[in-house]
């Protein structure tokens, strides 16, 4: 699911008022999807965009949408539950973590 626009204003102002650059800021999320919050990011010129997903469906899709930018390492897709793969990925230089877990939601690729 993409972001929205009240969202994007409020990263924009999130990295403004602490003086952190988008080139040098670094988000987690949780709850690829489509991966289109992802492109949102990437879009910001975020320097890393971190994604964990627990279906590994999304996330085979993910890394071949996402090809080009993994192999820059500007995005990292991760397959698990956010609640352990936040421990183990975790560390200061990310500076968003937005929790946008779906939950048991269940879409088809027509959906």
């Amino acid at each position: 699911m993409a972001l929205s626009s009240d969202i994007k204003k409020i990263i924009k102002k999130f990295l403004q008022s602490n003086n952190i650059s988008n080139s040098e800021a670094t988000y987690l999320e949780t709850g690829f999807l489509r991966g289109d919050s992802v492109q949102d990011i990437l879009d910001l010129n975020f320097k890393k965009v971190i994604s964990i997903e627990i279906d590994k469906k999304r996330v085979e899709k993910g890394k071949e949408r996402f090809k080009q930018e993994i192999h820059e390492k500007k995005v990292l897709i991760l397959e698990g539950d956010s609640k352990e793969k936040i421990k183990e990925i975790f560390d200061p230089s990310i500076n968003i973590i937005f929790l946008n877990a779906h939950g048991r939601l269940e879409l088809t690729d027509n959906e």
